[in-house]
C-alpha cells in the first residue's frame, strides 16, 4: 500500500513519524532539563548560561566516545579537557586528589566555582551537588598547565 501523493509505503511513513516524534521528544526533555537546573548563588546569568552550554557540548563528546586523552576510555579527565575547550570564559581544569577526580572551576566574578563537567541531567552542576560531601574538601590541585602542554603535544589544544 502506498501513501496518497508520493511512493513511501505505508509502514516506511510510520517509521518515519515515529522518529521524528522522538527526536522530539529528546529536544523537548533537554529544554525542560535546562529550564529546571538551578543557579548556583553567586553566579549570575550569563555565566550560567556559558556552563550550560558547555556542559550540553561535553555531554555530545561523551555520547561519541570522543577520547581526549587517547587512553582508550571517556571519563572524567576527558570531560574536563573537553569543558575546558568549549567554555567562553575563565576556567581552570582541578585534580581531587581524595576522589581521583578531574573536575572545573570557573571563575564567576567573584570566587572560583567548582563544577563537575559530568553533570548533564543534573538539576545543579556544582561538586558540591554531584559529590555532596564525599572527599570533596577544596584542597586540590591545579593541573590545567600539566594538560595544556600534554593535549598541546597532541595536537588537541583550543
Amino acid at each position: 500500500m502506498y501513501v496518497q501523493g508520493g511512493n513511501m509505503t505505508h509502514k516506511t511513513f510510520r517509521v518515519c513519524c515515529y522518529i521524528g516524534f522522538m527526536i522530539n521528544m529528546v529536544i523537548l526533555v533537554f529544554l525542560l532539563l535546562n529550564s529546571c537546573v538551578s543557579v548556583p548563588s553567586g553566579v549570575d546569568k550569563d555565566t550560567h548560561k556559558k556552563i550550560l552550554s558547555a556542559i550540553e557540548r561535553v555531554h555530545w563528546d561523551e555520547v561519541y566516545e570522543v577520547d581526549w586523552t587517547g587512553d582508550g576510555q571517556f571519563n572524567c579527565m576527558d570531560r574536563a579537557w573537553a569543558f575546558y575547550k568549549y567554555y567562553n570564559g575563565q576556567c581552570k581544569i582541578v585534580r581531587n586528589v581524595k576522589l581521583n577526580h578531574a573536575y572545573i572551576q570557573v571563575w564567576t566574578g567573584n570566587n572560583w566555582l567548582a563544577i563537575d563537567p559530568g553533570a548533564y541531567g543534573y538539576s545543579s552542576y556544582t561538586m558540591r551537588y554531584v559529590w555532596g560531601n564525599y572527599g570533596y574538601d577544596g584542597k586540590d590541585i591545579d593541573r590545567t598547565d600539566v594538560y595544556i602542554a600534554l593535549y598541546s603535544k597532541r595536537g588537541t589544544y583550543k
